[in-house]
C-alpha cells in the first residue's frame, strides 16, 4: 500500500483528471468568507480541463438559511 500524496494545490494533480468534484466546506469558503483563490483554481479548471461539480455535507436543511 502506497502513502498518501500530498499536495499544496490543484495544479498539482489538475492534468490527470478530466473532472474534478470538490467539497465545498473548507475548501471553497470557510462558512464565512469564500477563499478567493481556490474558486480562481475551480474556475481554471473546468476553462482548461473539465466539469466542476460542488458538493457539501453541511448538515442543515437547504432552507435553513
Amino acid at each position: 500500500m502506497s502513502e498518501p500524496r500530498l499536495i499544496t494545490g490543484l495544479s498539482q494533480i489538475a492534468p490527470d483528471h478530466d473532472a474534478l468534484i470538490c467539497d465545498i466546506w473548507g475548501v471553497i469558503h470557510n462558512g464565512h468568507a469564500p477563499f478567493p483563490d481556490a474558486a480562481d483554481a475551480l474556475r481554471r479548471f473546468r476553462r482548461e480541463r473539465g466539469p466542476v461539480v460542488l458538493l457539501s455535507n453541511a448538515p442543515r436543511m437547504a432552507d435553513s438559511g
